[in-house]
């Protein structure tokens, strides 16, 4: 007879980002008290069964962000925590999938602590490992695996594993950072200043490394020195008992997902039906634009490798833009907000929607142009505004009685 999941160990699985393009992955197989049973690294089929697998997506997959949110019930309101976190995400909060992991309240507010991962990866992730046959009961972050001090208190803590280091906590969260020690440690310089500046004592550096990265423990050391630096145990990325889990929502698991698929597997299927019969219909059309969807992606793959190589592709076109503004720049070219590209907007679309139009005024700042107008009406200044921002303002020039 099987044990329950109670009595059996748990199988901790460290997935990276290059995760499943190659397939092995860390594992660690602790018993109920914690305890290491064994370890490796492996393919899903080599992993270890008849335990319960909680899975560790590695840091550099998910970004830990603060934002201030109003007080009151609006401050749950998943709509106003994806707009608080606009501004800061480089795609829409809609792909990404937001896990909140503690709030402080204040009396001008509320300061949410907030995981952020997009979903399309987390959808790979679940998507392998149930193909492989295996089922996560629960799915943490690297960014939270557990590193505080025995007395409780969150000292500045460097993690390090081959590949990766995780710096935390500083002042807006963990953060994931390369191994290379000459990009590292200013980081690493900045945490330690910030300390020294908020605290009375001399701040030191705990340490916590894997066994695979003596060389990088070893310059470190040479740079910091003992009086900065304290040695700790080997870095144990499955300690994840306080970390809050990214399964909740449309990612949840268990008795309450069971019940819903079971509630909606009527109306899914009916759904699914009137799919397939618009499948039938259209199945020529859909194989052709499939066709031209998957040669169009290739090109964009080969592109943006070409142009951003070593670059993980998240906005490709967002990502070439802001690329192609920085090459113009170190070319001494005219960007899209300089004056000279704003003008030849402002030149063709005066041409095209109020030719009689004439220019009396022109104020530029900030990559922002305002222009009055003379000679135009009322509907040809609307339109032109339409066609023109937000990055060109305009407005009817004094006495023009039109």
């Amino acid at each position: 007879m099987r044990p329950s999941s109670a009595h059996r160990p748990t199988l901790h699985v460290l997935i990276d980002e290059h995760w499943p393009a190659n397939a092995e992955a860390d594992w660690v197989l602790t018993e109920t008290d914690g305890t290491l049973r064994a370890h490796g690294c492996s393919t899903p089929d080599r992993w270890p069964g008849d335990a319960t697998l909680v899975v560790v997506l590695g840091a550099s997959q998910s970004t830990w962000h603060r934002v201030t949110l109003p007080k009151g019930k609006a401050a749950t309101d998943p709509r106003l925590i994806a707009y608080a976190l606009e501004d800061v995400l480089l795609d829409a909060p809609q792909a990404q999938h937001i896990t909140l992991i503690q709030r402080h309240d204040a009396e001008t507010g509320s300061q949410a602590d907030l995981i952020v991962t997009a979903r399309d990866r987390l959808r790979t992730v679940l998507t392998a490992l149930r193909t492989a046959g295996h089922e996560p009961r629960h799915l943490y972050t690297e960014l939270q695996s557990d590193v505080t001090t025995a007395d409780g208190r969150q000292a500045l803590q460097l993690c390090l594993r081959p590949g990766l280091a995780v710096l935390h906590p500083i002042e807006a969260g963990p953060v994931a950072l390369p191994d290379d020690i000459d990009q590292l440690m200013p980081f690493v310089d900045d945490a330690l200043r910030t300390r020294r500046r908020d605290e009375m004592d001399l701040p030191r550096l705990r340490l916590h490394a894997d066994p695979g990265c003596e060389a990088e423990v070893t310059r470190i050391e040479a740079v910091l020195g003992s009086a900065t630096l304290q040695a700790c145990e080997r870095y144990a990325w499955w300690r994840t008992d306080a970390a809050a889990d990214l399964l909740h929502g449309e990612f949840s698991v268990g008795a309450a997902g069971a019940s819903l698929a079971r509630s909606l597997r009527l109306p899914l299927a009916l759904a699914a039906s009137a799919l397939l019969a618009l499948a039938g219909i259209m199945f020529a059309d859909i194989l052709r634009m499939r066709s031209a969807i998957d040669a169009l992606d290739a090109d964009i793959a080969s592109r943006f490798a070409a142009a951003l190589p070593g670059t993980p592709r998240v906005m490709p076109e967002a990502q070439l833009h802001r690329r192609l503004e920085d090459l113009r720049r170190r070319a001494g070219a005219a960007g899209d907000a300089d004056l000279l590209p704003l003008l030849g907007r402002l030149a063709d679309a005066r041409d095209d929607l109020a030719p009689t139009a004439s220019v009396t005024a022109l104020d530029f700042g900030a990559g922002r142009l305002s222009v009055a107008f003379a000679g135009a009406t009322a509907e040809e200044l609307d339109r032109l505004r339409t066609a023109l921002a937000p990055a060109i303002e305009l407005t009817q020039a004094q006495g023009d009685d039109r």
